[in-house]
């Protein structure tokens, strides 16, 4: 699904990530550096979560308008993508959990909080970082990268001192029937 993401954005990388304790897409990203430097497809699917909770850094006025708890639960992927996806995918969920809160907690899980993240192309030390600071769990990539931060550069996602640790794959196979 990663490839067919970056297949619709004519793009090199896609990205998806998936809520495994409701077996569901939550949000995707591929690259829109020619938007802003930063807005690697990694960091643009961490944003797209966030806003699949009402959140985000780089919301589009159509993001801003008022959204049911419904469609937030899908503002986590572009809607021209998402009927494609859809149509390719039929027996894919795609949307995120609403949060509800319980016993006065008023916040939810931080951001990709037990996600995993599938992505086209090993992610560099900027998206690896990000993946930290966004508590993924675990994250599968397939195409190294000369810059990739998860093997071939460095494994940041090793270093004892940070507060936070995924588990890292890279996937050698393309299975069609499987999210890469």
């Amino acid at each position: 699904m990663a490839t067919e993401i970056a297949n619709l954005s004519s793009n090199s990388s896609g990205v998806i990530v998936v809520d495994p304790k409701i077996n569901s897409v939550v949000a995707v990203g591929y690259d829109e550096t020619s938007d802003g430097s930063v807005r690697h497809a990694v960091m643009v699917a961490i944003d797209n979560v966030a806003k699949s909770q009402r959140g985000g850094a780089w919301n589009t006025s159509e993001d801003l308008g008022s959204q049911t708890d419904e469609n937030f639960t899908l503002c986590g992927i572009p809607k021209n993508i998402l009927g494609k996806l859809k149509e390719k995918f039929r027996d894919t969920s795609f949307g995120a959990s609403v949060f509800t809160p319980k016993n006065g907690d008023p916040e939810g899980p931080y951001l990709c909080t037990g996600y995993e993240v599938y992505t086209v192309k090993e992610p560099c030390v900027m998206c690896a970082m990000a993946l930290i600071h966004s508590r993924a769990k675990r994250v599968f990539y397939r195409t190294p990268s000369a810059k990739g931060a998860l093997g071939s550069l460095c494994k940041i996602h090793t270093i004892k001192d940070l507060n936070h640790h995924y588990e890292v794959f890279m996937v050698t196979t393309n299975d069609e029937r499987g999210v890469m």
